[in-house]
């Protein structure tokens, strides 16, 4: 899965109201040019059963570059090339038809694919939330499973800093509170991230999220300001 020198390493597992739901191996790594990419693969069987492996390749400032999904379900299989050109995101997702997305881009804009706490990292990373302050984003908001790219506001809140455990150990670990803004029925969301950015627990809804593997590999790990 690793596509250059590799930095972290981790495992999820993922419950759907208590009940085992899933699970999503990572890796992030360093480019030759100096880039970055996140890369998974994760199994689901609730609420919906899927599989979906994901890169997100990033600049070495860590803005969004690319992704590419591919998502299997029922037999099928749904491939999305996405990408920024000039001040647009253009995204394409094949299966059994073509469909094709353009919407507006700019370097403020995050990434988010629906239940990728992958792409929740990058969001932490690039913005620095200091404690006790909220921030509105403009965010390209990726749905799974259809891989449907759709513009959206969200709201990302740096509540406080505590000590937690998970399965992959105990950390010190910054608080966040995060809501999609408009949107129907949209839960609340909270998680906590290690000071890398890398979440550690999640909850929203019926849906939880544990760390449960974490290993990072490089001499100097870049930390967020």
């Amino acid at each position: 899965m690793a596509r250059g020198q590799l930095v972290a390493e981790g495992t999820y597992e993922y419950f759907s109201a208590g009940a085992s739901a899933g699970q999503e191996t990572w890796q992030i790594s360093q480019l030759g040019r100096g880039g970055i990419v996140i890369s998974s693969r994760a199994e689901f069987s609730a609420p919906e059963a899927y599989i979906v492996n994901l890169d997100f390749e990033l600049t070495r400032a860590w803005s969004p570059r690319s992704l590419t999904i591919r998502l299997e379900q029922n037999g099928e299989v749904l491939n999305s090339t996405q990408r920024i050109a000039g001040n647009k995101w253009l995204a394409q997702v094949e299966g059994a038809r073509v469909a094709n997305y353009e919407l507006p881009f700019s370097n403020q804009h995050e990434v988010d694919v629906r239940r990728s706490a992958l792409t929740v990292m990058v969001t932490l990373v690039r913005t620095t939330l200091p404690f006790g302050q909220t921030r509105e984003l403009d965010v390209i908001f990726v749905r799974v499973p259809s891989l449907e790219a759709i513009t959206e506001r969200q709201s990302y809140e740096a509540l406080a800093e505590e000590k937690i455990e998970v399965p992959a150990g105990e950390f010190s670990a910054l608080k966040y509170h995060m809501t999609r803004i408009g949107v129907e029925n949209a839960v609340a969301n909270q998680f906590w991230a290690d000071h890398h950015g890398v979440p550690l627990l999640y909850r929203g809804g019926d849906l939880e999220m544990k760390l449960t593997h974490y290993r990072r590999h490089e001499a100097r790990a870049p930390r967020r300001r």
